[in-house]
C-alpha cells in the first residue's frame, strides 16, 4: 500500500513562481519569488503557518535562498539570497547578486558572477560557494564579503551545489556532468546524465543523488577506490526513472526517502527505489524541501508553495483539500506536452474504469469537446482528474491584447526613433495600447523582440510569442530569408544548451512543433516532445520511417522469457532437493511454503517480493550444491525479469559497495563479504562458474547466463552488471565443456552481446586480460558451432564480438591471435544454416 501525502497547507503571497524553498531547522520557512521578494514563514497551530516578513530589495526575478545560522560575522543568523540579471540592448541593467540578510534590511551584497546566479550553500567551515550560469563557481569569505576563489572547468552553465563534510564542494553543470572541487582543483568529474544536470542533495547514509534534464534521479558513491568500475564513468549506484519532464529539484527527507520534483507538475516521492506517492500540482514544480517532521514543502509555478504531510493530526480541512483538488482539476495543459493529442482519437470516460499500471499514470479522456488528463492514484485506487487539456494551437493567438498588426512601411526603409529600418511592425501590448518594433533584415528576431521586451518592460513570458510571430511574418515578407544563427553574441547563447539559440517563454506559445527552445529565465525546454502521457495507442504521432539496421557495432540487448513455465514442476523440484540439503541452507516447512507461493508469482509483472521470501532465495537456495541449484537459477531468472526486483537488487549491491568502501582506510574483508550478501548478480555467477577444478553442470550454467541477461533489461541493473565484467570473464573464460550444447551456446552468446552493447553505450573501458579471457571462451563456442546450432546464437556472437572490439588496437590484435575474423568466416559464414 503506497503513503498517502495529504495538503497540510497552503502559503499565499507570493504573485508569480515560487523558485525557492528553505526550510530551517526550527521548522520556518523562507520562500522566494519571480515577483522579487521573499517571504519568511512561521509555523502556527501545529499546522498552518503565517507570513512573519517579507523582504524586498532584489531588483529582479529570485532564483534560491538559504539559511545562514549564527557565526562571527552574523551572531543572530542571517538569509542569503540571489537572482538573476536583467541585459537590455546588450548591456546590463541589473547586475546578478547575492544578498546577505539580517531581519528585512539588506547588510552585505556580493558582486562578481556575470550572469544568473542560481545556487548557493555552505561549507562546513562557514565560506558561502555560489554558482552561475557564467559558467564559474565561487567561493566567498562572509566575513570580509570578498571572493577567495574562483573555480573554472565546466564548460556550460553551473546549476547547483553541494557542500561536502570533508570540505570538498559538489556542483552540478548543463555540461551534463557534477564536478568534486577541493580547495580550487577539480578532484573528480562524475559522469552518467545525458543533458543539463539540474539539482544535486545528499541522502542521511552519505550517498549522493542528481538529477535533471534526462528525467531521472542518479544515486552516486563518491569512493569505491579500486574497484573494477572505470572512473570516466563515475560511480553510478542506481538510477530513478519516473518522472516524464525535466527535475528540476531534490530533497531528502529524514529517513531516508527521496523527493523529487519537476516540469511534470509532480512531487514524488522514492523509497527503496520506487514512487510510494505522486503528489500533482497545478503547475510545474520548482522545488521541493522536507521539514524535520518529515513534511514536505513544495514551490510551485502557480505562486503558491505548499506542504504535504503523513500525519493526520495536521491535514488540512476539507474545504481546502476541496479548493486544491479543484485547483488541479480546473488547471489547463498543452496538447504538445501530451503527444499532440488529436481530439476525435481519445477514449472516452469508459477508459477510466481500468485501473492504472502504477502511481501516476496520465490517461487523456474525451468529455463532449473537450479533453481531460486524470492521473492514477495508487494510494487511493481511483484515477484524479489534473486538468483539461488545450489544443496548443489555440494559444497562438496574440496574449499581450490583441493581434500582432502587420508590419508598417513593409515596401521600403521605414523610420523609427530617428533611425531607419527595413520592417517596423504595430504590436499591441493591451487593447487599445500600441508599440512600434523596428527590425533590419539581418537583424535576429530573437534579440529584437528581446529589446523591445526590454525598452517596454514587458513580462519576459511574451518573447517566444513575439518571436515566433515575426519569424512567420518575415517568411512572408521575405521567403528567401536565412534564418542565421552565426555570429551570435552572448545573448543569443543558451548558457545551458550548448550554446544554440534559445527562446524564451510560455511552452503553450509555440508554434513550431519541430524545434526544441530552451527558456533563459524559467530552464524548461518548449516545443519538444517529451514523451507520450497518454496510454492510448492512438494518440501516438505516426512512425517516421526507420534507418537502415546497423548490425555492428550493435544496439539492442536479448532477455530469456518472463516467469516460470512449469511453477508446479519447479516447486516440486525444489521439494525434493531441499530433502537433501544440510545445513543453514534448509528450507523448514514454513519457508517452503513462501517459496511455493514466491515459485506462483514470479515474473516480469509481479508485485514486489517481500525482503524476507527474497532472502530464502538469495540466502539460502543459491548457495545450494551446484547439481541441485538448477531451480533458484531459474527463479532468480524470472525475478531478473521484473523492474521491481532488478532494482531492489542492483541498488542494494552498489549501496553496500559504497558503504564498504566509503570506510576510513577502504574496504575491509569484513565490509566486502557484507557487499558480497547483498549482489545477486555475484551470487549467480559463483553458484554456476566454470572456474577451477569443479565444473558447475551445463544446465546451471546455462539458466545462470541467462539470469544474468535477464539484468540488462533494466537500468538499475547497469552499474552492478558492469562491476562484475571481470567477474563473467573468469567464470565464463573455460566453458567447462559445455561449448557444444546448444542452450549453452545461445546464452553465452547473448551474455557477451548485452554486454558488449551495455559497455559501448556507458563508453566502458575493460582490462585487455579480461576481454582476451572472454575472448577465449568465444573462440570455443565459434569452433562448437554446428549445422544443427541456433543461428540465432551465431548472430548475436558476431554482432557481440564485433561491437565489443569496435576500432580498439589492442582488443583487434588479440582477436587476430586467436584467429577469430578466420573462424566465423570458416565456422558461421561458411556453414550452409547461415549461406542458405
Amino acid at each position: 500500500m503506497a503513503d498517502t501525502w495529504k495538503l497540510r497547507c497552503e502559503l499565499h503571497g507570493h504573485e508569480q513562481d515560487v523558485r525557492a524553498i528553505c526550510a530551517f531547522s526550527d521548522s520556518t520557512l523562507a520562500t522566494c519569488s519571480r515577483d522579487k521578494s521573499i517571504r519568511v514563514w512561521e509555523p502556527i497551530d501545529g499546522r498552518d503557518f503565517a507570513s512573519k516578513s517579507v523582504l524586498l530589495g532584489h531588483e529582479h526575478f529570485i532564483a534560491t535562498v538559504i539559511e545562514l545560522p549564527p557565526c562571527a560575522a552574523h551572531p543572530t543568523g542571517a538569509i542569503l539570497s540571489a537572482g538573476y540579471d536583467r541585459t537590455m540592448s546588450g548591456q546590463t541593467i541589473v547586475k546578478p547578486v547575492i544578498n546577505i540578510w539580517e531581519g528585512s534590511t539588506i547588510v552585505g551584497v556580493l558582486e562578481g558572477h556575470t550572469l544568473t546566479v542560481c545556487g548557493l550553500a555552505l561549507t562546513p567551515s562557514g565560506q558561502l560557494v555560489s554558482v552561475s550560469w557564467d559558467k564559474t563557481v565561487r567561493v566567498w569569505d562572509l566575513s570580509t564579503r570578498q571572493c577567495t576563489a574562483v573555480l573554472a572547468g565546466h564548460e556550460a552553465a553551473v546549476w547547483d551545489v553541494l557542500c561536502l563534510e570533508d570540505g570538498s564542494v559538489l556542483t552540478a553543470s548543463a555540461d551534463k556532468t557534477v564536478k568534486r572541487w577541493r580547495g580550487a582543483v577539480c578532484e573528480h568529474t562524475y559522469k552518467g546524465h545525458t543533458d543539463c544536470v539540474r539539482a544535486l542533495a545528499m541522502l542521511p547514509d552519505g550517498r549522493i543523488m542528481s538529477a535533471g534534464n534526462d528525467n531521472v534521479i542518479k544515486i552516486w558513491s563518491l569512493d569505491l577506490a579500486g574497484n573494477s568500475l572505470d572512473t570516466s564513468c563515475g560511480f553510478v549506484l542506481g538510477t530513478l526513472a519516473g518522472h516524464d519532464h525535466f527535475i528540476y529539484t531534490l530533497a531528502a527527507a529524514p529517513n531516508g526517502d527521496i523527493v523529487s520534483a519537476g516540469e511534470d507538475r509532480t512531487v514524488r516521492i522514492w523509497r527503496d527505489s520506487q514512487v510510494v506517492c505522486t503528489i500533482r500540482h497545478p503547475d510545474s514544480v520548482w522545488s521541493v524541501g522536507v521539514l524535520p517532521n518529515g513534511d514536505v514543502v513544495s514551490g510551485c509555478a502557480d505562486g503558491v508553495a505548499r506542504v504535504f504531510t503523513l500525519s493526520d493530526e495536521r491535514v488540512a480541512p476539507e474545504e481546502e483539500i476541496k479548493a486544491f483538488e479543484e485547483a488541479l482539476a480546473n488547471s489547463t495543459i498543452g496538447s504538445h506536452t501530451l503527444g499532440g493529442l488529436q481530439m476525435e482519437q481519445l477514449p472516452g470516460p469508459e477508459a477510466l474504469a481500468k485501473p492504472g499500471a502504477h502511481d501516476g499514470q496520465t490517461r487523456v479522456i474525451r468529455e463532449g469537446d473537450k479533453a481531460f488528463a486524470y492521473s492514477w492514484s495508487l494510494a487511493s485506487h481511483k484515477w484524479e482528474p489534473i486538468g483539461e487539456v488545450v489544443d496548443s494551437a489555440a494559444q497562438d493567438k496574440n496574449e499581450l491584447g490583441g493581434d500582432l498588426a502587420a508590419p508598417v512601411g513593409s515596401d521600403g526603409p521605414t523610420e523609427l526613433n530617428g533611425k531607419k529600418y527595413d520592417y517596423v511592425f504595430d504590436i499591441e501590448v493591451a487593447e487599445g495600447k500600441s508599440h512600434k518594433l523596428g527590425m533590419n533584415k539581418k537583424d535576429n528576431p530573437y534579440m529584437a523582440a528581446s529589446m523591445f521586451i526590454d525598452d517596454n518592460d514587458l513580462n519576459p513570458d511574451y518573447l517566444e510569442l513575439i518571436v515566433s510571430w515575426l519569424d512567420t511574418e518575415l517568411d512572408k515578407l521575405d521567403p528567401s530569408r536565412k534564418k542565421d544563427e552565426g555570429n551570435m553574441d552572448l545573448l543569443d547563447k543558451d548558457p545551458f544548451n550548448d550554446g544554440k539559440v534559445y527562446r524564451a517563454g510560455s511552452a503553450g506559445n509555440l508554434k513550431s512543433q519541430g524545434n526544441t527552445f530552451y527558456d533563459p529565465l524559467s530552464g524548461k525546454r518548449l516545443g519538444a516532445n517529451p514523451g507520450d502521457d497518454s496510454d492510448s495507442d492512438d494518440d501516438k504521432p505516426v512512425a517516421k520511417k526507420q534507418p537502415p539496421v546497423v548490425h555492428i557495432p550493435h544496439s539492442k540487448s536479448y532477455f530469456f522469457g518472463g516467469g516460470l513455465a512449469k511453477p508446479s514442476a519447479c516447486f516440486a523440484k525444489i521439494k525434493e532437493f531441499n530433502a537433501a540439503v544440510e545445513g543453514d541452507s534448509k528450507l523448514s516447512d514454513d519457508e517452503l511454503s513462501r517459496v511455493e507461493a514466491l515459485v506462483a508469482v514470479a515474473g516480469p509483472t509481479s508485485e514486489l517480493p517481500s525482503d524476507e521470501d527474497l532472502a530464502l532465495l538469495t540466502d539460502k537456495m543459491l548457495h545450494w550444491p551446484s547439481d541441485k541449484i538448477l531451480p533458484a537459477l531459474d527463479i532468480t531468472r524470472a525475478l531478473f525479469s521484473n523492474p521491481l526486483v532488478a532494482a531492489k537488487w542492483g541498488t542494494a549491491a552498489m549501496g553496500a559497495y559504497g558503504v564498504a568502501y566509503s570506510q576510513e582506510g577502504g574496504a575491509t574483508p569484513e565490509g566486502l563479504m557484507a557487499a558480497h550478501k547483498k549482489d545477486v548478480v555475484l551470487q549467480v555467477l559463483m553458484a554456476a562458474s566454470c572456474a577451477g577444478e569443479t565444473k558447475a553442470p551445463k544446465m546451471a550454467v546455462m539458466m545462470a547466463q541467462r539470469a544474468v541477461c535477464n539484468a540488462f533489461q533494466h537500468q538499475a541493473a547497469a552499474p552492478v552488471l558492469v562491476l562484475h565484467i571481470g567477474t563473467v570473464a573468469a567464470v565464463y573464460g573455460d566453458t567447462g565443456g559445455a561449448e557444444a550444447d546448444k542452450m549453452v551456446q545461445m546464452s553465452f552468446s547473448t551474455l557477451l552481446c548485452n554486454y558488449a552493447v551495455l559497455l559501448r553505450g556507458m563508453k566502458q573501458n575493460v582490462d585487455i586480460a579480461v576481454v582476451t579471457n572472454i575472448l577465449t571462451a568465444a573462440v570455443k563456442i565459434l569452433k562448437a558451432f554446428t549445422e544443427t546450432s541456433d543461428t540465432q546464437a551465431m548472430y548475436r556472437l558476431v554482432c557481440g564480438l564485433g561491437t565489443l572490439l569496435g576500432k580498439d588496437g589492442a582488443r583487434l590484435m588479440a582477436a587476430t591471435d586467436l584467429r577469430i575474423p578466420s573462424l566465423i568466416r570458416d565456422r558461421v559464414m561458411g556453414l550452409d544454416c547461415v549461406r542458405g
